[in-house]
Order: structure tokens, then sequence, then C-alpha cells
């Protein structure tokens, strides 16, 4: 078997070098052509006898020692030369195929530079096509000017031909002279003036299109399409604005009383339509209640807020329509007569008694005579012994005790009051250069005619008793140290530099009254306080105290009186107070026959002063009687807030700005028996701001109402 695969080596690496040779061609490597591979395969041939002779020697002498086997048959030269011809056959073969792959390739060659061809064709017919298209438009530019140059031209020569040939040719408004003619002008120019004719087929005409929005050209003048009166506003589609006057609804419709009729009532405005321009404005003329739906009550019922209700039982303590009256409540002083109310019919009338004989306390009645009290000089049996003025014992005595007992001050003042004091006439005036406090258990008196002075921020605080009775002619004074004051316009006017006022503590020693008459305790009678930040602070809320305020006069303060207690404030007048004439808060107080006037106005001119709480009297808490006073010509009357129920009857409340009363609170007030200026109850309805104006409020109970002025409301 060895010698049959030394012969096999050869013909096996002619079969490798055939197909190295095929698969190089195959691959695309070039080879030698046809005619230079023949010798290449004779010299195998050769190659192959060689080693054939060889081969037959070697194996003769491997057979003479070894044994003897059996030799398999030995390839024939034919065979390995037809093995030789196929590999030629494949070879060449392989050649055309390459040959036929070199021709694709260079095919595709040639397929690519005609592409390359073409992109570089449609590239350049492309800059061609852009540059012809700038080409034309620079054409176009180049047409234009020339026919620019040539109109210009022919202007020129039309000029120089209507200046040699127009001389002396003068043409109308809207014509002008080319070669010895009037052409006319272009319609819509303007050869006309100032007014808004235009040229039109070579004449001024008028010329809508000159008018403003709503005007057309009448005489060369622009007019409105309407005339412009109430009856024809408007610009094409003229209106008669008088047709849209009329009532309108405000709000919605509410229960209401006409006198014992139940009715529903809708407030209205009265609209006024004008032209203003081309549009029909309106203002409000008039407001008014209209009623409707009424319905009587019966006999034994009065209409209480929109509803038939029982009328009251007709005594002293129940007395009127449906607001029952307490008439008994109403009793009391009025100027030096006693007014003792009682019922007749559904209203509560009056007999009055001067008290001289001590059976009432009124007129400087039915009280003591003494120092004390202010009565030793006023003529008058004041307490009914039989004895007047120096010869009562009680004047004589208290003038011995009074000596003895009090100090008379001197200017300045300033700092604690220690003992029983007195501010005199004889060394009036007085300057207060810091503030001064009144012990608890010490009585500072003041003299009739005295005049206090106060440095800016001081103040006058009592902790004890204050006693500062003045009389008609001889008022005490209390006011500021400055040359010319004024009082704050508003809380943060700091500039206005105002003292602090007078205040009252709860401890200090609350006033005994009878009968609103002055017994003991703090008073101030007779007095001017004025350009004050708070005139009279009357305690505190938590604090609160009873003073005895009468006829005085509380003017150009900031705050004119706070109140919070049991204070009894009676024939005052409260004028020109910035901010609030009289603020309660807290207590029951009697406000009674004051005059309280032009408060409020200052701060009227706030922003969003119809949100403030300001007015001439203001409640947030409390009850008391408001009753026989005058209340007018504040920028507010009332303001109610929180928790207020005081009885307020028998007032003259008109001519307030900015309303009679307004409410800030959910509960009801009684107000009855009052004179709002007019008997029309839709213009009283305008002036108070309660639940028919907002839901969330409570009412104001007004009626019924007095016809006429309260006689004897006012100082007495």
């Amino acid at each position: 078997m060895k010698n049959q695969k030394g012969f096999i080596q050869i013909p096996l690496l002619v079969i490798v070098i055939v197909s190295i040779i095929v698969a190089s061609v195959g691959t695309g490597v070039v080879l030698q052509k046809q005619e230079k591979l023949a010798p290449f395969i004779a010299n195998i041939s050769e190659m192959f006898k060689g080693t054939e002779g060889t081969t037959i020697i070697q194996e003769k002498a491997v057979k003479s020692e070894e044994p003897q086997v059996e030799q398999e048959p030995e390839p024939k030269e034919e065979e390995i030369v037809q093995e030789a011809k196929k590999a030629e056959t494949q070879a060449e073969e392989a050649q055309i195929r390459a040959e036929q792959a070199e021709l694709e390739a260079e095919n595709l060659k040639q397929q690519a530079e005609a592409a390359k061809e073409e992109v570089e064709k449609a590239r350049l017919l492309a800059e061609a096509e852009k540059t012809k298209a700038e080409a034309e438009k620079a054409k176009a530019e180049a047409e234009r000017l020339r026919k620019e140059a040539e109109e210009a031209e022919r202007l020129i020569q039309e000029k120089l031909l209507e200046i040699s040939s127009c001389e002396g040719i003068e043409c109308p408004s809207c014509q002008y002279c080319i070669e010895g003619k009037c052409l006319n002008r272009p319609d819509g120019y303007n050869d006309c003036g100032s007014g808004c004719q235009r040229c039109i087929n070579g004449s001024c005409q008028n010329h809508n299109a000159a008018c403003p929005n709503c005007q057309y050209c009448s005489s060369d003048t622009c007019v409105n399409y309407c005339e412009g009166t109430n009856t024809s506003c408007g610009c094409t589609n003229c209106a008669n604005c008088n047709n849209l006057d009329g009532w309108v609804d405000m709000g919605v419709p509410y229960s209401c009383c006409d006198g014992d009729k139940a009715c529903t009532c809708q407030k209205q405005e009265y609209r006024d339509y004008s032209c203003l321009g081309a549009s029909c404005n309106s203002i409000v003329t008039n407001t008014r209640v209209n009623k409707s739906n009424c319905a009587e009550c019966s006999s034994s019922e009065s209409c209480l807020n929109g509803a038939c209700q029982s009328n009251c039982a007709g005594t002293d303590t129940s007395c009127g329509s449906i607001s029952c009256i307490n008439c008994n409540n109403s009793d009391g002083c009025s100027g030096n007569s006693y007014l003792d109310y009682y019922c007749s019919g559904t209203s509560c009338i009056y007999t009055s008694d001067d008290c001289s004989d001590c059976s009432c306390s009124c007129g400087g009645y039915n009280i003591e005579e003494s120092i004390a009290n202010g009565n030793c000089s006023d003529g008058k049996d004041n307490d009914c012994d039989g004895y007047t003025d120096s010869v009562d014992s009680g004047c004589i005595a208290q003038s011995s005790d009074i000596t003895g007992e009090f100090i008379t001050l001197t200017s300045p003042l300033g700092g604690n009051i220690t003992q029983n004091s007195k501010l005199t006439l004889a060394n009036s005036p007085y300057i207060v250069t810091e503030t001064v406090q009144v012990l608890e258990g010490v009585t500072l008196e003041i003299e009739p005619g005295v005049i206090i002075k106060f440095k800016p921020t001081t103040a006058l605080i009592i902790g004890g008793t204050l006693k500062a009775i003045g009389t008609e002619e001889q008022k005490i004074v209390l006011t500021s140290s400055q040359d010319n004051p004024r009082a704050r316009n508003w809380i943060g006017d700091t500039a206005a530099n105002d003292w602090g006022g007078i205040s009252f503590l709860g401890k200090s020693k609350d006033a005994v009254v009878d009968n609103n008459n002055y017994v003991s305790g703090n008073i101030i009678k007779h007095s001017i306080i004025q350009y004050a930040f708070t005139g009279l602070s009357l305690g505190q809320q938590l604090d609160p105290v009873k003073v005895f305020i009468s006829n005085n006069i509380i003017r150009d303060n900031y705050k004119g009186i706070y109140v919070s207690g049991n204070s009894v404030i009676i024939n005052n007048m409260i004028d020109n107070n910035s901010e609030t004439g009289v603020a309660i808060s807290g207590g029951n107080p009697i406000l009674s026959h004051n005059e309280i006037t032009n408060n409020t106005i200052r701060v009227a001119d706030l922003p969003d002063f119809d949100r403030w709480d300001f007015a001439a009297i203001k409640f947030s808490t409390g009850e008391g009687l408001i009753s026989k006073n005058i209340i007018k010509n504040n920028a507010r009357g009332f303001s109610f807030w929180f928790n207020a129920n005081p009885l307020i009857q028998y007032n003259n409340i008109y001519d307030n700005q900015n309303r009679n009363i307004k409410m800030a609170q959910n509960s009801d007030i009684r107000a009855t028996n009052n004179y709002w200026g007019t008997t029309d109850l839709s213009i009283i309805d305008t002036m108070i701001h309660d639940y028919y104006d907002n839901i969330g409020l409570g009412k104001i109970l007004y009626q019924p109402i007095a016809t006429s002025e309260i006689p004897d409301a006012g100082v007495q």
C-alpha cells in the first residue's frame, strides 16, 4: 500500500494546482490566456513520465525484500491525460466566466460613467435654467426701467408743451391745462379746499368718503346721518331715544306694607335716555318703590314687614299697631320739663311737668343743692327745702369743706395727680406738657372759664373723679396748644399733631344719675372739647364706665365720643368730627337731645368709603336709648355692626349723604316714630341699607314714622 500511496501523490498535485487556477479564475483573477496554459500542462505530463519509471524501479526493489502480495492495477497514462484535459476544460470554462465577468464589470463601469454624465448634464441644465430665469428677470427689469424712462421723457415733453401752450389759460378747480386745453383731474383729487368736496368728473362735488364714520358730506360739510337729537340718534338706523325712557326694576320684589295693606314691592329707577354721539345713553333721574298685589288687613290687624299681624294691646307698655312700644321707656326730662309718656290709640303721647315741686328730677329740681353739683347759684330751690343757693345749708357746708381739702394747681401740668386738686380761672390758661393722670380715689375739679391747652400726644386720664362743670356763659375749654390746630383727616394723618383727649377708666368714679339728672361722680358739663384724636373715651369694651356728659360742644376731633358702659349723654353739640360722632361698643348708654351734625365728612373721600363703618353714630354692640336727637348733614347717619340692639325713636334723621342707616349685622333694629325728612316710604327705603338690599342682613323696622319733625328734638 505504501508504493500505491507514493504513486497517487503526483496526480493529486496536478489536481490541486488546477483547482487553484480554476479558483483563481472563478474569483476574477486574470490568468494567462489559453495558449500560455498548454505548455504548462505538457510539463506536468513529462513530469508524470519521469516519476513513473522511478516508481517502478523502487517498487521492484521492494518486492525483492518483502513478501509477495497481490498488486493493485496501476493507473494508465491515458487516464491521467484525461484527468488533465478535464482540468484544462474546467480551467477554460473558468477563464470564459472570468472574461464574461470582466465584460460585465466593464459594462457596469460604462453605465456608471453614463449615469454620471447624465447627472452632470442635469445639473448644468438646472444652472442654465436658473441663469435663464435671472436673465429674463433682468430683462423685465430693464424693460420696466426703459418704460419709466420713456414715461418720464413723455411727461417732460408734455410739461414743456404745457408750458409753451397753456400760458394765459386758467382752468377751473378740478381741471388742468394740457396743450392749451383744460382736462379733468382724476376723481377724488382734492382741489376743492378744506371741506369734504372732492373732484368728480372735473368739478367739486360732495364726497361722502371724505367724512368720518356715521357722517356724510352735505354742502361741503360733514354732518351726522341722523340729526343727533333725542328723537333722531345714531348712524344710519336713527333711533328715538325718548322711546327708551321709563321705569326699570332694580333687584328682586319683596314684601312690604302700604298703610294697613300687605303688598309686593319692587324698587325701580327712572332712566331718562338722550342722544350722546351716535348712541342713546341714560341717566337715573328718580327712584321709587312700586307696590302691587296689595291686600287689606283686618280691623284687628296691621301690616308689618309685608304681612298682616295682630295689633298690640294698646296699653302704656304695649302700644302701637304691630311694632309694640313701651311708652314708659320714653319717660324722662326734655329741657327743664319731665315728659310722662302713655299710650293713646296706637301712638305714645305725653304730659309735661316742670318739676318745680320736686315731684320729678328735671330742670335742676329734686337734686341736692351743693357746690359739688354746681347749683348753688342757679336761683332755684333745687331740693325744695325752702332755701335757695347761698342760704342753703348744703352749699355753705360744702364750700367750707372744699376750701380745706383741695389744692390749687398752676401751669404747666403733667404727671400724676395724687390728691384732690382744682384748676382755677385765676391760674388759667393751663399748658399740659405731659400726660396727666388722676389716680384712683382722687378728685380733680375744673372751674368755669378755665382753658387747658394740651401739647401733641398728651392726654388727661381719669382713674379717680373728674368734675368739670362750666356755665353757659363761662365754658371750660380743652384744646390743642398749637397755633393753628386742625382735626385729622384720616387715621394716618399724623401731621395734625393732635392731643389724645380725655379718657375715663373703669376704675374711675361712676356718675350717679337720677332720671337723667346728675347727682355725683364723673361729670363734664358746659365744656368745649376740640382738636383731639378722641375727644372723650368713656371706658373701654371690657372696662365700662358711667359718665354724665351734658351741654358740651364736642367738635373738630378725629373721633368725637367713644362709649362703653352706661354713660348719659344729653344736650350736646357733636359736630364736624372726622371719622365718628359717637361710637358705642357695649353697655346701655342714653343719647338724648343731642345735635349730631357734619360728622364723617372728611373720611367720606377715602377709597371704598362705603365698606367702612364710619358714621355719625356707630354701634358695634350694646343696647341703649337713642331719643330726641337731631342727626343730619353727616356723611352717614347710623351704622350697625355685629350685635347692636338699641331703641331708636323720636329722632329727626335726614339729609345724611351716604344713607341714613347702613346695616352690617344680621339682627333687626327698631327705629320707629322717627322723622326721615319725608313721608314717602320709597324715598326712606333708598336711604336705608338693610335686608332688602342684602338678604344676609337684618331689617330696620322703621314703621310707623313721624309725619313731621319732632319739635322738641335736639339741644334744649
